[in-house]
């Protein structure tokens, strides 16, 4: 794992060997379909739908850090843009804060998944790592396994 060329960040540095344990994937995504089930059976609200909690935030950035515009704390996600950059590491070149992006609008108010049942669900991350299949909650793998298997495919 790690990076040995040029397109590497810094923070990849150096390549190096790791050992992984087990973990499950599923076949295939989470569905809008799947997730919808979900959320109609325990009320879920997912991180993307919720107001930012200033409290929160202010916990994490340094002392007298001015609360932002409360415009600024809505719901929000982000969402991917195409871009002809050929700068990788500049991540405002590949994705927007989408105002009221979420699982059920993927580009925001103007934007809904009717028709996509089988569509792979969006704006699901953070403290919602979890898989729905046949009404369970799988965990998801964490970013290095998912890495890894990914490089085995």
């Amino acid at each position: 794992m790690g990076g040995d060329n040029d397109e590497a960040r810094l923070g990849e540095y150096p390549k190096h060997k790791i050992e992984i344990s087990s973990f499950w994937m599923d076949e295939t995504e989470v569905t809008n379909a799947q997730f919808k089930e979900f959320i109609d059976a325990t009320g879920y609200v997912t991180t993307a739908e919720r107001l930012i909690n200033w409290d929160e935030i202010k916990s994490m950035l340094p002392p007298g850090t001015p609360k932002p515009n409360d415009s600024l704390l809505s719901p929000s996600s982000l969402v991917f843009k195409e871009s002809n950059t050929n700068n990788l590491n500049d991540y405002s070149k590949w994705w927007s804060l989408g105002r009221d992006a979420n699982w059920k609008q993927p580009f925001g108010p103007n934007s809904n998944i009717e028709g996509k049942d089988d569509y792979p669900v969006v704006h699901v991350v953070g403290k919602m790592r979890m898989n729905i299949v046949n009404g369970q909650v799988k965990g998801y793998p964490q970013r290095l396994s998912m890495s890894m298997r990914q490089k085995e495919v």
